[in-house]
This record gives C-alpha cells, structure tokens and sequence, in this order.
C-alpha cells in the first residue's frame, strides 16, 4: 500500500480502517477458495493421476505400429539399459514431431 502525506492524519487513518473492513477480505475469502480447491485437488490427485497416465499410455499405444501378432513392433535398442525403440504409424521428422 502506498502512502503520501497530502492528507490529514485523520482522514488517512479513516481510508486505512475501511481498506481493512472491506477490501482486505474479499482477499482473505479468495485465499480461502484457493485453498479449498487445492484440498479438493489432493483429495482427488490418485484418480486424476491414474486417468492422465491412462490417457497417455492410450494416445502412446494408438501409435505403435504391431506385427504379426498385435504387439507393438520393436526396431532398435533404446539409449538406456533395458530401453527400446518402437515402430510408429507416423512419419516423424525434426519439422514433424509427435507434438506438432
């Protein structure tokens, strides 16, 4: 809050107390709902969670090309211990990723 000396003690005083009864807690009742969301977020974070690595793992597999069999079809061994690469659908390119 700023303040400046242009006006009287009283009067300053005055808008101070009215910014404390009317303004500050419309703040304080926002920070409540804040609250009060991000309580819910945590309550419901595993089912949230498990829907968006649901959703991932789906749109992934969506894109997989198979063999034979239906699995996804593998084409390399992947840069980490245990990693590999797959086979997709898509043509991808460094001016076509799987984000554009």
């Amino acid at each position: 809050m700023l303040a400046h000396d242009w006006a009287d003690w009283e009067a300053t005083k005055r808008s101070y107390e009215l910014f404390a009864r009317y303004v500050l807690p419309r703040f304080e009742e926002r920070s409540l709902w804040r609250s009060q969301s991000m309580d819910w977020m945590r309550a419901n974070r595993e089912a949230f969670s498990a829907k968006r690595k649901a959703a991932a793992a789906s749109a992934v597999e969506r894109h997989l090309a198979k063999d034979a069999e239906g699995a996804p079809r593998r084409i390399g061994v992947g840069p980490y211990p245990g990693s590999v690469f797959y086979a997709s659908t898509g043509i991808f390119d460094v001016t076509h990723t799987c984000n554009t």
